[in-house]
């Protein structure tokens, strides 16, 4: 029975630093980007969709403290304090990281259209770059046939135009993996949530009832 409930509060405690290990990891990651919300929002959305198992590893193991403290209260001698106190820590992370989850996604949305054109931006100022070029190329040599330059200047719009069609497309399909993947997450720990509630809420008469004992 105690080591039952060693185990379980060492899972629960394993899984807390997990989670706020990994929550660390993030802010390093946003910190160089400083106040540029639309860069850091989309990159933590994709690394949290993309590495959900480093949370859901923490989840899981806070889930599995919660069910030795409830196996270890079975026991005649056990106090069931250890599971109240489990459930009710993994619960209290469950609903941090669903609200959490859904303000990210929400806002992940509505930056995927500043994003879309902060890309054109770049593609149409890269654009304007190698314009500039070949006008200095025109001036250096007056002489250069104005077919090539306009076939020059008709392959560039072409191409401009294909990479923009490109970035939005690839923007577009990232943003609906990333979007699902924040949403399934967020509802596991929603489940995982109401579960844990119930438990804590369970448990409360047995540790006023072992307090009196």
């Amino acid at each position: 029975m105690f080591k039952k409930e060693y185990l379980a509060k060492l899972l629960v405690v394993f899984g807390v630093a997990t989670l706020i290990t990994w929550i660390v990891n993030f802010v390093n990651i946003i910190l160089p980007f400083q106040f540029k919300v639309v860069k850091w929002v989309y990159i933590i959305s994709q690394e949290l969709s993309e590495k959900s198992i480093f949370p859901l590893i923490g989840i899981l193991a806070l889930m599995g403290g919660v069910y030795l403290c409830n196996a270890a209260k079975e026991s005649k001698d056990s106090k069931c304090r250890c599971a109240v106190w489990a459930a009710r820590v993994s619960s209290v992370l469950c609903m941090f990281f669903f609200a959490g989850l859904i303000t990210m996604t929400v806002v992940y949305s509505l930056s995927i259209k500043p994003l879309q054109n902060d890309v054109k931006t770049q593609i149409m100022n890269e654009a304007d770059k190698v314009k500039s070029q070949m006008a200095m190329m025109v001036q250096a040599n007056p002489n250069l046939p104005q077919e090539n330059l306009q076939k020059g200047m008709d392959e560039l719009n072409i191409s401009v135009t294909r990479e923009l069609k490109k970035a939005k497309r690839d923007i577009t399909t990232n943003s609906i993996k990333i979007i699902v993947g924040l949403l399934s997450f967020a509802l596991v720990n929603l489940v995982f949530a109401i579960y844990l509630i119930k438990i804590s809420l369970c448990k409360t008469n047995c540790t006023t009832a072992n307090t009196e004992s």
